[in-house]
């Protein structure tokens, strides 16, 4: 029965192929795999697929993909465990986060602090120095949208 509800699902993402989710939400998708709120019990989640959809969002500027972002690195979760990676989403994020999400901007500051506690002075400023030179990415656009001209690419 449940190999059947899994085909079922299959079939209709296959049909539903067209709509493409945002990179933040094939993450979430990703991570939440194996969790009982979707297959049950027994399915492993895919970390590795989370944190390259993560990463795809986080690179784009959305602040909830670097705070996740940060987490997997702090955690070693689908990419090798690297606090100074880590500390460089949460601050990320830390500072990315609207006014009226305060409370996910203190969360973030929270963990980067956390994490700060466990590194050394030149991790913490390797850390900072990536944060600075970080830029956010364009997302991709398919050559043939023409909406889009040759300097937009």
């Amino acid at each position: 029965m449940r190999l059947l509800k899994i085909l079922l699902v299959i079939v209709a993402c296959a049909v539903a192929g067209p709509v493409i989710a945002e990179p933040f939400e094939d993450a979430l998708a990703a991570h939440n795999i194996g969790s009982t709120y979707y297959y049950g019990r027994g399915v492993p989640q895919d970390y590795a697929q989370a944190a390259a959809w993560y990463r795809k969002a986080a690179d784009q500027g959305e602040p909830s993909a670097q705070d996740a972002l940060g987490i997997m690195y702090q955690r070693g979760h689908g990419v090798p465990q690297d606090d100074v990676q880590a500390h460089k989403w949460f601050n990320l994020a830390a500072s990315r986060y609207r006014n009226n999400d305060k409370e996910k901007r203190d969360q973030a500051a929270k963990s980067r602090d956390e994490v700060a506690g466990g590194m050394t002075p030149a991790q913490i400023s390797e850390a900072h120095q990536l944060a600075s030179e970080w830029k956010p990415k364009e997302p991709n656009k398919p050559a043939s949208d023409p909406l889009t001209t040759p300097t937009q690419r």
